[in-house]
């Protein structure tokens, strides 16, 4: 038995490009390929509740390798017109940069990374901003956030061993006017990192002394 749908016929339309041949609806008519039913050209991300921006972005999110052209092939828009679009949000700074998301363990290179809970008195006219700004010009500090509960600042450090970040804290972090205590938490292994699965080998306790 046929579905309710299928008994339907098919609606006739007379095609809006120049061609004026008539085709059944959904189009057929090559000439409308790419367009919506008025024979506009069909804009990036449109019917998929995205707009252009937000699917350029989730693209370069997930493979920042990705050319311009394999972009537009995908959200509809010209080569040349992606490339326009990733200037402006690069100078919007809607686009930060682009990184290499690395294993360091894999690469055999030392590298140690620490979460730090910061708890600060802010100023009395920037609030936290004037202290997170002179954490953040640290070349140790790799990530800056202002966080809600118990803490108020979060930072992550990178160094090349447990030492070197615990003497950063203690020298350089924990001096600073307006801090008041800090809490700091080793990473002993990165599972997951920005939606990425690390390699995931037996943890051996020895490395770390458990």
């Amino acid at each position: 038995q046929k579905s309710r749908r299928n008994d339907r016929p098919a609606r006739v339309k007379f095609c809006p490009a120049p061609c004026g041949a008539a085709f059944t609806f959904p189009p057929a008519c090559p000439i409308m390929v790419g367009k919506d039913p008025a024979g506009h050209p069909a804009r990036a991300g449109e019917g998929k509740g995205e707009n252009g921006m937000e699917k350029i972005l989730k693209l370069l999110e997930e493979n920042a390798r990705m050319s311009v052209e394999d972009i537009a092939g995908i959200t509809g828009d010209t080569p040349e017109a992606v490339a326009r679009k990733l200037d402006e949000y690069a100078q919007n700074h809607v686009i930060n940069g682009y990184h290499a998301l690395v294993d360091w363990e894999k690469a055999g290179v030392p590298r140690v990374q620490a979460i730090i809970e910061l708890r600060v008195s802010p100023r009395r006219e920037s609030g936290f901003d004037e202290i997170a700004e002179t954490i953040a010009n640290f070349e140790e500090v790799d990530s800056v956030m202002l966080m809600s509960g118990g803490y108020d600042l979060a930072l992550v450090l990178n160094g090349k061993s447990y030492q070197e970040i615990a003497l950063f804290v203690v020298k350089r972090l924990s001096p600073l006017e307006g801090v008041v205590s800090t809490a700091t938490h080793f990473v002993l292994r990165t599972y997951k990192k920005e939606g990425v699965l690390f390699g995931l080998e037996p943890l051996d306790e020895r490395e770390f002394g458990l």
